[in-house]
């Protein structure tokens, strides 16, 4: 059972902000140092950031 915590909009909107940075932050760092031709070249890779329980949280 999940219990819902009260969070205010503008603390939800801030952290929302910065796991969306995160997560672009790590497809950056996976373009920029990739082996690989397809990656890098073809800029064919995503990353994700995922609850414990496997739900997106940013991509």
């Amino acid at each position: 059972v999940k219990s819902a915590l009260a969070v205010d909009p503008i603390t939800l909107e801030v952290v929302r902000n910065k796991v969306d940075g995160i997560a672009n932050e790590m497809q950056s760092t996976l373009l920029r140092s990739s082996f690989s031709t397809v990656v890098k070249e073809g800029l064919d890779a995503s990353a994700s950031l995922f609850t414990i329980e496997g739900e997106t949280l940013a991509q």
